[in-house]
């Protein structure tokens, strides 16, 4: 190599190692980017799952206040081991519909109870407790829901219309994460009682289903309708 060739052989090899130290350094940059990208999405998925967490204990503490006496150690939230270790008589429905996880059990006076559990089927996602009671029954009932309960947060009206197709009035007591309602269902055999436990969020989709309106005053409680033997056997 010619010593003329040695100056520009060297400034471009300077060139070249310059050029390395600036692509190493980007990619030191993006490197680090994405490091913190990544420790930035962890730790906000982090918080989300605390949030779920602290939702989902909230809910399961609060749901103790309004399950019924007859299903001690029942909560919202809790798994199908400790439930069937709460209720050892519950057992799966005789027919299931797809998708659905539920289990049922009959108590002692007959009613029946429906424990339904979450999309993934992991957690009790609301309790259902299903009886009859004569006409004459519903004012001592209402009476007793008060006394255990204090007065009804707002009484709503579902028209024949809703999802179910039957007419009902339901009596709401509302907490801060859960909410029982209380469904009457009146026909012509008498009047069948729902229990519902479940939380706010689910409560309000079941509202929006029924196309339920808030009970405003006593003259639209004797514009009850009677749910008609066509509308229970479609339903």
């Amino acid at each position: 190599m010619s010593r003329a060739l040695v100056p520009v052989v060297v400034a471009f090899l300077a060139l070249v190692l310059g050029a390395w130290a600036v692509f190493a350094w980007i990619e030191h940059r993006d490197e680090q980017a994405r490091v913190a990208a990544e420790e930035t999405r962890q730790a906000r998925q982090a918080r989300a799952e605390q949030r779920r967490a602290e939702r989902a204990e909230a809910i399961a503490d609060e749901s103790t206040r309004f399950v019924p006496d007859a299903l001690g150690g029942v909560r919202l939230g809790m798994s199908l081991q400790e439930l069937r270790s709460a209720r050892p008589a519950a057992t799966p429905p005789l027919r299931v519909t797809a998708g659905e996880t539920r289990w049922e059990e009959e108590l002692a006076n007959r009613a029946k109870v429906v424990y339904g559990f979450g999309a993934s089927g992991e957690r009790l996602a609301m309790i259902q407790v299903l009886s009859q009671i004569p006409p004459e029954g519903v004012g001592p009932h209402l009476a007793a829901m008060q006394d255990r309960y204090g007065p009804a947060t707002v009484v709503m009206r579902c028209s024949a219309q809703s999802a179910a197709g039957v007419p009902t009035l339901r009596f709401l007591w509302q907490g801060a994460s859960v909410t029982l309602q209380d469904v009457l269902l009146i026909h012509e055999g008498g009047v069948s009682l729902t229990l519902y436990v479940t939380s706010n969020e689910a409560t309000a989709a079941s509202l929006r289903a029924g196309g339920c309106a808030p009970v405003r005053s006593r003259d639209e409680l004797e514009e009850l309708q009677i749910a008609t033997p066509e509308m229970l056997r479609e339903r």
